[in-house]
């Protein structure tokens, strides 16, 4: 937003930028909190599972408590509020609750309408690179 503004965009296209950086960290957010859960440490280069070890509720947890059954929710409960939770556990539980499936379909939809506000940009390498860039938050190692 601020670096349009200061290249002397008009207002409607700041604002369009602005909106295209929030819904793009929303989607990054969203799919970083999955791959918290169900990615490798490995492909990541970071230590994962530090949101529920932290006790952090993020939306595919919330999703998994929403849809589950008691037995189900109880389980989410225990494993999520473990000291050194059981990834891989959880993870198959949020899978079998729809709640990563849901999380990802989030993300993507904050993805698409991101790539929208950028028509208020005119074609080129700017607008091209900032669709790639919205795009590539969906193919992060998932």
């Amino acid at each position: 937003m601020l670096g349009a503004r200061y290249a002397g965009a008009d207002e409607s296209t700041v604002a369009a930028l602005q909106q295209y950086g929030l819904e793009v960290g929303v989607a990054f957010q969203i799919t970083d909190d999955v791959l918290d859960l169900v990615g490798s440490q490995e492909q990541m280069g970071k230590t994962l599972g530090r949101d529920l070890a932290e006790k952090k509720l993020t939306l595919p947890v919330i999703h998994a408590l929403a849809q589950a059954d008691t037995a189900r929710r109880s389980r989410i409960r225990d494993l999520a509020g473990r000291r050194t939770p059981e990834r891989h556990l959880l993870a198959e539980l949020l899978r079998q609750t729809g709640s990563i499936a849901f999380s990802t379909e989030m993300a993507a939809g904050y993805v698409s309408s991101a790539i929208e506000r950028l028509e208020a940009l005119r074609p080129g390498d700017s607008r091209t690179a900032l669709k790639r860039l919205a795009g590539s938050i969906l193919t992060r190692d998932l």
